[in-house]
């Protein structure tokens, strides 16, 4: 079955089942995903007798743009104070289904995720806010379009929401909607899906009967369904898979009019979203995995540093509660194999693969508790009056005022309050009326690493780092990682900054994963953190209150501070590079609310230089033994 087959498929499947009108295709640009939409439209409309509403999520943070608002109304009688609901709550006298259409899920806001996790699939929603208490049943159906690679950037509790997942990436570009709809009109289509093939699953009449037809569930499709699922392994899930799996079967049943749900059902709705037999992944299981190739043999530069790329450890993340930590993952230089960890129900899917959740071996890229709304702003001043307005709240003083919620909030009790002030004429203003904004707290701890990669060579200097990275991750610190002599860099005789808002930030890893260059622009290397510091501290926002910089080297910088910001190779090199090093670093000893941190190896050559740096520095010295002492 082609592609294009498989999908209208797929829809056909959710339009006559609102279990599963939570729909996730992989890979869809906007446009194909578009055309999705309009085809599903179509489906809907068949099913329910009334054309779905289209309806978008705003881009924003704001909880009152999806969930209702006061707003004015002006009429005959003047303005007056009514509520305005929002995109998920029907109107008094609307039936038609909703449906929410989403061309990127990772660029949701937070609001908007929120909302997703609670309303998608939901039976009833329930609504107590600004007074007002309402509920319904939503008639949603999502349709939502997300990058395989950017599944790490959800939540899995947003992911386990969409129970329905279809990959787009097996469309061609060549196939647009008019074949289909023309399919649907019984006129000639063309393009891979037969017009015969489409009014088969797309006629109106089909998909009406099919809604009423209800085929018997074999408990042989219930035993296949959950041979499916492999429940060895894994941390704990619920049972949507195997539900929306059970859900799909029926439906193509139903599109079929069989009396019974088959185990053949069953097999046909897994190869409709890509689900591995459970013959072929014990087979897949039974095959032994080839071993990673063998990492490249270290280099020697021409100063005599032997380096190597060493894999580093970074922090990992998970989000059940009094969930055990799973084993460090290792972050390696480029050119090296990686192996992810199996999910819970398939090992890790090959490149090309249809795999409906590969959120499993996805590598964490979220936030911890993606979920919870970001802080409060704790701090006082000018600072504080900035930053993303994420909501409103009772006004504590003068500052930083929302002035439209709080005329919304004043006009209603302008009625009451004219009767016990017929005299007063323009609006009745009271302290209580008065609403500020809600800002989202930007990270006030900085992290700063200046990592030399010509000083990396046969000590485990990734166990050291990391437990400065992993207390930047409890923080929410913002997180700088300074390149020293890297293999990549654009310029060898100038360090590189890569700049991130946590330390989940997959090109932090890829930073520090570099292999060894031929040059160490040490002394450039602390100018640049001591620029980062130096800005977060006393610049903009004025927001970071707590500074931590980390320093890897062994001191031995042998490219001068002016030959990196002129980018111009001196001719001779002595000890310029060393002795800029440490006077920049004693530029950066004065800064205030810094704490400095100095790791190195006990070099076998010039083992004085990493003392003198780090007492100029002003900072406290680590030093783990090297591998071939251990």
């Amino acid at each position: 079955m082609n592609s294009q087959a498989r999908l209208v498929r797929a829809l056909a499947c959710a339009a006559i089942t609102p279990g599963l009108r939570t729909i996730l295709v992989f890979d869809a640009t906007p446009e194909r995903l578009d055309a999705m939409a309009r085809l599903l439209g179509r489906m809907l409309e068949a099913v329910t007798g009334q054309a779905p509403v289209r309806a978008s999520l705003p881009a924003t943070d704001d909880e009152d743009a999806l969930w209702g608002h006061h707003g004015l109304a002006h009429g005959p009688e003047g303005a007056r104070l009514v509520w305005r609901p929002g995109p998920f709550e029907p109107a008094p006298d609307e039936h038609a289904p909703r449906l929410v259409v989403i061309p990127d899920l990772t660029r949701l806001g937070l609001a908007a995720v929120r909302a997703g996790v609670a309303l998608a699939g939901a039976d009833v929603a329930q609504l107590e806010r600004h007074g007002q208490s309402r509920h319904w049943r939503p008639e949603l159906c999502w349709l939502a379009a997300c990058a395989r690679k950017d599944l790490g950037k959800l939540s899995p509790h947003l992911l386990d929401r969409f129970v329905l997942r279809l990959d787009a990436a097996g469309l061609q570009p060549a196939e647009p909607l008019e074949a289909i709809e023309h399919a649907l009109q019984g006129a000639p289509g063309g393009h891979e899906l037969a017009p015969e093939e489409s009014a088969r699953y797309l006629s109106g009449d089909r998909l009406a009967r099919a809604v009423r037809h209800q085929p018997r569930l074999d408990s042989r499709a219930l035993r296949r369904v959950l041979a499916y699922f492999s429940t060895k392994g894994g941390p704990p899930r619920g049972a949507r898979r195997e539900l929306a799996l059970a859900r799909l079967a029926e439906a193509l049943a139903r599109l079929d009019a069989a009396e019974e749900v088959l185990p053949a059902h069953v097999d046909a709705a897994a190869e409709l979203v890509g689900l591995l037999s459970p013959e072929a992944r014990a087979e897949r299981e039974r095959t032994p995995v080839p071993p990673p190739p063998a990492a490249p043999e270290p280099k020697t530069h021409s100063e005599g540093k032997a380096t190597s790329a060493r894999p580093v450890t970074p922090p990992r993340t998970w989000e059940a509660p009094g969930e055990a930590p799973e084993p460090d993952a290792t972050i390696h230089p480029p050119g090296e194999a990686r192996i992810a960890p199996a999910g819970p129900m398939t090992a890790t899917p090959a490149p090309g693969s249809r795999e409906p959740y590969p959120e499993d071996a996805a590598p964490v890229e979220r936030a911890p508790e993606s979920l919870r709304p970001l802080p409060r702003r704790r701090t006082a001043g000018i600072g504080s009056r900035r930053g993303t307005i994420i909501g409103v709240t009772q006004a504590q003083n003068l500052s930083d005022l929302a002035l439209s919620a709080t005329l919304l909030e004043a006009m209603k009790y302008q009625a009451l309050r004219r009767k016990h002030h017929p005299e007063r004429r323009g609006l009745l203003l009271s302290a209580s009326d008065l609403r500020a904004h809600v800002r989202a707290a930007p990270p006030d701890s900085l992290l700063v690493l200046v990592v030399d990669h010509t000083a990396l060579r046969d000590w485990d200097w990734g166990t050291a780092v990391l437990p400065f990275l992993k207390r930047a991750y409890v923080q929410r610190a913002a997180v700088c990682v300074v390149q020293v002599g890297a293999a990549d860099a654009e310029n060898e005789l100038c360090a590189h900054r890569v700049m991130s808002r946590n330390a989940l930030a997959p090109q932090l890893y890829r930073a520090l994963a570099a292999g060894p260059g031929k040059a160490t622009p040490l002394a450039h290397g602390l100018e640049l953190a001591l620029e980062t510091l130096r800005h977060a501290l006393r610049h903009g926002r004025g927001t970071v209150t707590r500074a931590r910089l980390v320093l890897v080297t062994d001191g031995r910088g042998n490219v001068p501070l002016e030959a990196s910001r002129f980018r111009e190779r001196p001719p001779l090199v002595r000890d310029e590079g060393v002795k800029d090093a440490l006077q920049v670093a004693e530029r950066l000893r004065e800064l205030e609310r810094v704490e400095s941190v100095l790791i190195h190896s006990r070099p076998r050559f010039y083992p004085e230089l990493p003392s003198s740096l780090a007492e100029a520095l002003g900072a406290r010295q680590l030093a783990p033994r090297k591998e071939k002492d251990a």
